[in-house]
């Protein structure tokens, strides 16, 4: 295996637990659809007094020399990420669902940073 990829296990397995942690309750992880994949998919009681379905792409690195990990997430990826959103909510008849779009950054498997509504920043 690859080491990126192998990075890139290791990195959804903490970012699960991370946000196990902090009370969300994973659904799916590593959703495919036609249109692209999704790294994490859960569900966040407590956001804003209403359930709301989070769909989080993770991005690991070893650290940040190279930039950080946020800035992979290009439009083309978002893309990819909602065309598989839509694909769960229509599979799941959840198409009233609240929906947002987390990216979690991992850093050397274990320093996490978590972005939420990540995707309202990316143009």
């Amino acid at each position: 295996m690859k080491n990126a990829r192998k990075i890139g296990i290791v990195g959804e397995a903490a970012a699960a637990d991370f946000l196990k942690k902090i009370g969300y309750n994973i659904l799916a992880n590593n959703y495919v659809a036609r249109g692209g994949e999704i790294d994490l998919i859960a569900l966040d009681p407590c956001f804003c007094g209403e359930q709301c379905l989070v769909f989080a792409e993770v991005k690991s690195r070893q650290n940040t020399l190279s930039g950080f990990a946020v800035d992979s997430v290009t439009v083309s990826k978002i893309k990819k990420i909602t065309a598989a959103t839509n694909d769960y909510l229509i599979k799941n008849n959840l198409l009233d669902a609240f929906v947002r779009f987390d990216i979690i950054e991992v850093y050397d498997n274990k320093d996490i940073n978590h972005i939420i509504n990540a995707f309202d920043a990316i143009d």
